[in-house]
């Protein structure tokens, strides 16, 4: 798959058939994260250099998904709330 210049990059079939297992085991662990519980032991210091580096991109990607999610369902409650009016 490639953008062409776009940025974007059109997905035609379930997300959890393009992705590995390592890489959902970092999404799953930047959810913990938000929860407090780091992967390894210790501080962030202590944490595989790998990760601290994955971390912020993830959480880039989780929160626009996020903003998303929120607009689209502030667009049907609006849909909604305009078809109880009628």
């Amino acid at each position: 798959m490639h953008c062409h210049g776009s940025n974007k990059v059109p997905i035609f079939r379930c997300p959890n058939a393009l992705v590995t297992r390592r890489e959902l085991n970092v999404i799953t662990a930047c959810f913990q994260t938000e929860q407090g519980v780091l992967p390894d032991a210790g501080g962030w210091q202590d944490q595989a250099a790998t990760f601290t580096a994955a971390w912020p991109l993830v959480m880039h990607e989780i929160a626009y998904w996020r903003g998303v999610a929120r607009e689209q369902a502030m667009r049907e409650a609006e849909r909604k709330g305009k078809q109880r009016g009628r």
